[in-house]
């Protein structure tokens, strides 16, 4: 594996933003702790991460890993700050490119197809230290240590939390075309928690956070400012809103995104109602992020497992080789449950013959609503191993003597 080390602050702005954009996870280890993550911002001289679950560094100091078109970057990075589950870091200075070796393979989208299900790792989410959890949510974090979680149980006393802040709460889980709040449309947009304290205040709807990760609605305005809105307009539009708040005797607003990996899957909203007004504070904000961070951790536990694609091979190969395939996965929600390192039970119906795998996930490339995964074969039985390596030779041979159109330069696993 050859390695090179970049300096170049632009290179490494230009790669970071990469990562970003294309919403690629990334690996998150500190000490023996480690876990994956995505870039939700990047300014001239910090990252913000936000990793999956419940995240506890050994240190300040972590290490991260991404993967790049077969090519591996690692950096080390500090903690500055830490709030409602996400990681203030500095930018790395350097980042070291590792260029993957690669096995042969053969292209055979539409030829050769697959199944699989996730394989739980042992002591998968048992991060969670009860011992140091607050005594009134202790119940909670034991429900969610459980191998299998009920989570109606978690969310009623999730539920019944939330009414000790504000009598007024909901816990829901998005459907597929269901009508949804602007509020909670913009929380899905920009994947963070919206907030606003006073809603007779106008100020209050467009004021800047001191913390980036809360927003209210001044993202908005922004951008229809950008477009082309002038004062008059953007004025207006603060105006109508708040008159919505005061129609509906809406005094103070908080909508948290509840999320699966980086997708939002749903949300927690709390509302104050005239005339017995509340307002919210940005303290409250954080204890709903922690809140909703539990029904993700949850949701996760108790779904992920579970994740079959069922017993017809109708999962696409792009391309195999003797050390791992390349899939195309259509489904977002199947995609939403995958990570990279995880490991799959992987079958392909090869040569009349069912060969099993045990396979982990090297790499994940998103393109709109599907992805690509990159599995490397970790386990595979002797005469299996044969099968595979007889199915390419054969499929070589075939190329060799009718020439179709064939290319070697389609995206492969990583070895």
């Amino acid at each position: 594996m050859k390695a090179a080390i970049i300096k170049e602050e632009d290179r490494i702005d230009k790669i970071l933003h990469r990562v970003k954009s294309d919403s690629r996870r990334i690996t998150v280890r500190s000490g023996e702790k480690e876990t994956h993550a995505a870039i939700t911002t990047i300014d001239h001289r910090t990252l913000q991460l936000s990793p999956n679950g419940v995240f506890v560094p050994e240190s300040t100091q972590l290490t991260i890993s991404f993967m790049i078109g077969g090519d591996s970057y690692v950096g080390h990075v500090t903690i500055l700050s830490s709030a409602g589950g996400y990681l203030i870091v500095d930018k790395p200075d350097s980042l070291e490119n590792r260029v993957v070796r690669r096995t042969a393979r053969i292209f055979v989208q539409g030829q050769l197809f697959s199944r699989f299900h996730i394989i739980p790792e042992e002591n998968e989410h048992k991060e969670v230290n009860v011992a140091t959890a607050p005594p009134r949510l202790a119940p909670i974090f034991f429900e969610l240590q459980r191998d299998v979680p009920d989570i109606r149980k978690i969310l009623l006393m999730i539920g019944n939390e939330l009414k000790t802040i504000c009598p007024n709460t909901e816990i829901k889980l998005h459907k597929d075309g269901e009508p949804l709040a602007e509020e909670v449309q913009l929380v899905r947009r920009f994947k963070k928690p919206f907030w606003i304290s006073d809603t007779t205040n106008a100020k209050d709807l467009i004021k800047d956070i001191v913390s980036n990760d809360i927003f209210n609605y001044s993202l908005l305005f922004k951008e229809m400012k950008s477009a082309g809105a002038d004062d008059q307009k953007i004025g207006a539009e603060i105006l109508a809103r708040q008159k919505r708040y005061t129609d509906t005797g809406i005094a103070s607003i908080i909508v948290v995104p509840v999320r699966m990996f980086e997708s939002v899957i749903g949300h927690i909203s709390l509302v104050s109602l005239m005339p017995v007004v509340r307002n919210f504070r940005i303290s409250d904000v954080y204890y709903v992020m922690a809140l909703a961070d539990i029904v993700s951790e949850a949701l996760a536990k108790a779904r992920l497992f579970k994740l079959d694609t069922g017993a017809a091979f109708d999962i696409p190969v792009i391309n195999i080789g003797s050390g791992g395939v390349y899939l195309a996965v259509n489904s977002q929600y199947i995609i939403k449950f995958l990570n990279v390192r995880m490991k799959l039970g992987l079958d392909l119906h090869i040569m009349n013959r069912v060969i099993e795998t045990v396979s982990e996930i090297r790499r994940i490339d998103f393109s709109g609503d599907a992805a690509n995964v990159a599995l490397r074969f970790i386990q595979v039985k002797p005469d299996d191993q044969i099968i595979i390596e007889q199915y390419i030779r054969n499929y070589l041979d075939y190329v060799r003597t009718s020439r179709p159109k064939y290319s070697q330069s389609t995206p492969d696993f990583d070895e």
